[in-house]
């Protein structure tokens, strides 16, 4: 595979995961919130945890075998979109049951948003995927990290 503009590429790749960090940071911390919306019990408030997690580990364990036979960028992309449209349609429809799938599409999109940008960083950096793969999960922590005064000056 020829990468032609690696700095582009690097530059969304560690985007991409940082966006992975704000996402995972905010569905933990957003269940009360979640719970109180859809005025569901501490038990389906946790169902929305497990069926993303859930969405993920499926999603990153096959991710690893798609990554193998389609271009790494293809998968990212997949994922982001997968992300964007989960997150995007919760709430959209006042149902928990069919909140529940947004949050498993969610979910699939963060799996393959991970496998996919590890993937590609390890492809776009060999001599050096041990230091760029640390900077790359720099991104991850920093974004959950943000997530806190992000949420505020959204959400006040």
């Amino acid at each position: 595979m020829m990468i032609t503009d690696r700095r582009l590429i690097s530059l969304f790749t560690f985007i991409s995961l940082g966006m992975l960090g704000f996402t995972f940071s905010f569905i933990g911390t957003g269940l009360p919130e979640i719970q109180n919306y859809f005025k569901i019990s501490v038990r389906d408030a946790g169902l929305i945890t497990t069926v993303v997690q859930l969405g993920y580990a499926v999603s990153a364990f096959l991710g690893g075998v798609v990554a193998d036979n389609i271009p790494r960028e293809r998968l990212l992309m997949a994922g982001c979109f997968l992300l964007f449209t989960g997150t995007l349609l919760i709430r959209l429809v006042d149902n928990f049951a069919i909140n529940l799938f947004f949050f498993a599409i969610t979910g699939i999109g963060l799996g393959a948003v991970f496998i996919s940008s590890n993937a590609l960083v390890v492809e776009l950096f060999p001599d050096r995927r041990g230091t760029f793969l640390n900077i790359h999960h720099i991104f991850f922590a920093v974004a959950s990290f943000l997530r806190k005064p992000v949420y505020r000056m959204v959400f006040s």
